[in-house]
């Protein structure tokens, strides 16, 4: 694997793209379809527009953490029809790339990525939706929806 260091390194390099065009998409759809919920929930309150734009803003990361398996899947899709449409394949495994060094490569580029997220921003993230709810719910007047009452007790 060291011996073809270049063409790992572009291997990953389309790979770390694709993750970042792939997240970007879907943050962008995950904005706009909470930001609709956001701004339905506000609309019997007056509170302007940028209270739910900041409150989006703050839940997206967590949905994007939730989803986050399924980004790494449809950008290593997204990278391998890339460079096989762009004949990139068919050059790379003349230079002695089998397809687990594919494998290996995009998945180790995962695991590592899967730390960083672990480690570095599932606390961040874990923070903002704290404060989400804090806001969200000073605004809710009726709070009977967070109790029910059951044969075990109250819940």
């Amino acid at each position: 694997m060291i011996k073809n260091s270049v063409l790992n390194t572009y291997i990953i390099k389309e790979f770390l793209i694709s993750i970042l065009n792939t997240t970007l998409i879907i943050s962008a759809a995950g904005l706009i379809m909470n930001l609709r919920e956001e701004v339905t929930y506000f609309i019997e309150y007056d509170v302007g527009i940028m209270l739910p734009i900041a409150l989006s803003f703050m839940i997206v990361p967590s949905i994007l953490i939730n989803i986050f398996p399924f980004i790494i899947f449809i950008s290593s899709m997204w990278a391998l029809l890339k460079l096989k449409n762009n004949g990139e394949i068919l050059s790379l495994k003349t230079f002695g790339f089998s397809n687990t060094k594919f494998v290996y490569l995009l998945g180790l580029t995962s695991f590592f990525i899967g730390i960083i997220i672990l480690l570095a921003l599932n606390p961040v993230t874990s923070v903002m939706v704290k404060y989400y709810e804090d806001i969200k719910g000073s605004y809710d007047i009726d709070k009977s929806h967070l109790a029910s009452i059951t044969n075990n007790g109250v819940w």
